[in-house]
């Protein structure tokens, strides 16, 4: 903690909510000029271990000689480190052995519709042959992708101003591919005669094997896996699938990677498929979900339809409403009207060819026959998705493939009543821009999305893959001119959480009781409680001024009243009531953004050097 460059004292408290105060010397104070002093956090470098850490301020304010804060350290710790770590000095060298950065917390690769067992309509050269040759099969392309893509780690971000720009590259956390791994077994001139276990096989040896991308643990990167249209055909049946080629293949070996324990179907077909459990959740298809840095990721199969919400409200009802969530999926939010289900064939194998029923809810009545000449509305299914998803604050992303180009869009509702941010994934094989004409090669991408944890906000970026990886600035190139909706931008950057809520009455021990005004930014709203307990959207609403007539830990939540798609984020502080006078003391406040309060409080006070040089020898001799 310093002030101009000299040191007021520093504390390390290794992963989580820590409040304190600093009893400011005279020297600060003739130069504070009514300022609070800027807060500055290094990592602890010390004989005893080393601390990686990244700090979370939540708040600071001045009382006459004491500066007041509170904060979250995120920390990795690379040895062990001793805990409240108290420093009245430090020498420069040992700050710039400190001056450990990090860039985003959590990184990601977005791919869509590989596509294995098509055929490239438009060749793609292959680079460095000799002879020169070209790739057409889904094997060859993949090959060319997986390649470039794993030289993505060398690469520096540019200097756009989002999440790491111009810093390393550096580890990345898992790759997502969103549906159509396998193409349809059906036999053209762009269709390989492949059954969808064979091109589950084909994506095993090319794609999954092929990654040598690894995370910050030196481990090959995950992949998180969600199926599209293609892969379930496979399976249910599709008027372009000969009965004897209907293969449920690809659809086990999904299901595999998202329920590793579950007992594979000898056959899965669409009554397995379709199958659900007692609250109305799908139960055999491939949805699963996985947590990295406070993030709570969701692959779902092809669109959020009726059962999968029910799956979803399953999934997040441990997770707190402060946590950003993000879903990854094969259809855009306004669902592709064909992938419903015909109601005049809602059993057995898909025979009505105007309805795939991969998206298993039935098509309203009054919008079918959707497929006839300028009929595409699937509003009723929309309008039923948009209120369910108004109830779920915290989802704050869309990844998404099919009809594929590079997009970053804002779905807005059949009544505008809504902003999703969405982002749609081009195809190595079937991109809409980047498969039409000999030489659209070149412009192949797919996407990296980099999340900062701490000022909690993603930046995804457009990175073009053929021969080699660069993120691109074009700005031009109407590679998502298909609706008036979608933004042609090659990089974005994104709000994760509205900002936290703060208390007029600073935390503390008071006589009698005391009023609190809750403040928060414009379009939220707050909810609160006075008994310590998380607040959700049950709670009470936040409108006047609170009484705290007891000792009591007052929390607040604030949510997004625009349904903006910015997860809630809440704060809290608390007040011990007495009704004679005491000798003030801070108490422990504010909180991390899943709502978690720290505990005890952290008294930093000025020494001399020698002090210093004496507490660092007795943690040694620990």
């Amino acid at each position: 903690i310093s002030h101009r460059g000299r040191w007021l004292g520093a504390l390390c408290k290794d992963g989580d909510a820590r409040c304190g105060q600093v009893a400011l010397p005279a020297w600060t104070l003739l130069t504070l000029a009514g300022r609070v002093p800027r807060l500055r956090f290094y990592p602890s470098v010390f004989p005893m271990g080393l601390s990686r850490t990244k700090p979370a301020l939540h708040r600071v304010f001045m009382n006459a000689r004491t500066l007041h804060f509170s904060f979250t350290l995120l920390s990795e710790s690379i040895m062990p480190v001793r805990s409240a770590v108290f420093l009245p000095a430090l020498s420069p060298a040992l700050l710039l052995l400190a001056g450990i950065g990090n860039a985003a917390d959590v990184q990601f690769v977005i791919l869509s519709d590989v596509h294995y067992g098509y055929i490239r309509s438009y060749p793609v050269p292959i680079p460095g042959s000799s002879p020169a040759t070209n790739a057409t099969t889904s094997v060859a392309v993949n090959q060319l992708l997986m390649t470039s893509l794993n030289t993505m780690s060398t690469l520096t971000f540019p200097a756009d101003g989002g999440v790491s720009a111009s810093a390393a590259v550096g580890p990345v956390d898992f790759v997502a591919v969103t549906g159509d791994i396998a193409n349809r077994f059906q036999a053209d001139t762009q269709n390989a005669v492949q059954a969808s276990t064979a091109s589950y096989a084909d994506f095993t040896a090319n794609t999954l094997n092929r990654l040598t991308l690894k995370d910050k643990t030196n481990t090959i990167a995950r992949f998180f896996l969600a199926p599209g249209n293609h892969d379930v055909s496979n399976a249910i049946g599709n008027t372009k699938i000969p009965v004897a080629n209907v293969d449920g293949g690809a659809m086990k070996e999904l299901l595999k990677v998202a329920k590793p324990s579950v007992t594979l179907p000898t056959t899965y077909d669409r009554a397995y498929f379709e199958a659900k459990d007692t609250a109305g959740a799908w139960i055999n298809k491939p949805n699963y979900s996985m947590d990295i840095g406070g993030i709570h990721f969701i692959a779902l199969t092809i669109w959020p339809d009726s059962g999968n919400r029910k799956w979803i409200d399953a999934d997040l009802a441990s997770v707190p409403l402060t946590t950003p969530v993000m879903l990854f999926m094969h259809d855009y939010p306004d669902v592709d009207p064909k992938h419903l289900t015909s109601p005049n064939n809602a059993t057995g194998l898909v025979t009505d060819a105007n309805y795939e029923g991969v998206a298993s809810d039935v098509i309203d009545p009054s919008e079918a026959p959707v497929l006839t000449a300028g009929a595409t509305s699937t509003n009723v299914e929309q309008r039923a998705f948009v209120t369910w998803l108004k109830t779920k604050p915290n989802i704050v992303a869309y990844f998404h493939g099919h009809s594929n180009s590079n997009e970053m869009w804002d779905y807005k509702g059949p009544d505008n009543d809504i902003t999703l941010k969405c982002f749609r994934i081009d195809s190595p094989m079937k991109g809409d821009v980047t498969a039409k004409d000999a030489s659209s090669y070149t412009m192949m991408s797919y996407a990296m999305a980099s999340v900062d944890t701490v000022n909690r906000l993603m930046t995804v970026r457009e990175v073009r893959w053929y021969p080699t990886p660069v993120f691109s600035n074009d700005t031009t190139t109407a590679a998502n001119a298909r609706s008036p909706k979608v933004a042609n931008v090659p990089v974005r950057t994104i709000p994760l959480n509205v900002a936290a809520p703060t208390f007029s009455l600073a935390a503390g021990t008071y006589v009698g009781s005391q009023t609190v005004t809750i403040s928060s930014a414009a379009g939220t709203t707050v909810y609160y409680t006075k008994d310590g307990s998380t607040p959700t959207l049950a709670s009470p609403v936040y409108t006047t001024p609170i009484t705290v007539a007891s000792t009591s830990t007052v929390k607040a939540m604030a949510v997004s009243t625009t349904f903006a798609s910015v997860a809630p984020r809440a704060s809290s502080s608390a007040y011990v009531i007495t009704t004679t006078p005491d000798t003030p003391a801070v108490a422990n406040d504010d909180s991390k953004d899943n709502g978690k309060c720290g505990s005890g409080v952290g008294l930093i006070t000025l020494s001399s050097l020698f002090l210093g040089l004496w507490l660092l020898a007795r943690g040694q001799k620990r």
